[in-house]
């Protein structure tokens, strides 16, 4: 099961431990790209 945390200041958090593993993955997610543009800055 995972975990969803928001910090003070916005940033969300999402853990999901796997048990047996000896590893850990660290992603960072950004919301940008051309959904998220508008016409004047598109392909910028």
């Amino acid at each position: 099961m995972h975990k969803l945390t928001t910090l003070d200041n916005g940033l969300k958090i999402i853990l999901s431990p796997i048990e047996g593993t000896k590893s850990c993955t660290v992603l960072c997610l950004v919301g940008a790209g051309s959904r998220f543009e508008t016409k004047d800055i598109s392909g910028i």
